[in-house]
């Protein structure tokens, strides 16, 4: 089974909380990470034909079907870890036109609400095998 890989905004202090959370829920050790700026998202950017500058908060891709992005990511991630937070599945019910709409607001806000770091952060050491370059 391939690794799901979570292309995020490394420069954006609450995407990096939820990526070090998810390090902690992800107990079968199948999710991996790379920023949205790295060489990886570079050759994955020209692998799927995408413009890099066509997303800027997250895009999942399981490496075998075509990658997700805003809600329907979120709840691709909630489906591969463990804990409490997967109670949030639950939204996956509701239209997608709706999650989206919600996802979207939360990602124009997070710079506003949590801010942006001028360098992307670096993980924990214990979880620094989780992460591509």
């Amino acid at each position: 089974m391939k690794n799901l890989i979570i292309l995020y905004d490394g420069h954006c202090v609450w995407c990096n909380f939820w990526v070090h959370q998810i390090c902690k829920w992800d107990k079968k050790d199948r999710i991996r990470f790379t920023n949205l700026e790295s060489s990886y998202a570079k050759s994955f950017y020209n692998q799927q034909n995408l413009n890099k500058n066509t997303y800027d908060s997250i895009i999942v891709w399981d490496q075998v079907s075509i990658y997700e992005v805003e809600a329907k990511a979120v709840f691709i991630i909630l489906r591969e870890i463990k804990g409490w937070i997967k109670i949030f599945l639950i939204f996956s019910i509701l239209p997608a036109n709706f999650t989206n709409a919600i996802y979207r607001l939360i990602a124009k806000l997070r710079y506003k609400v949590f801010k942006k770091e001028e360098t992307c952060t670096l993980p924990p050491i214990k979880f620094a095998h989780k992460f591509y370059q």
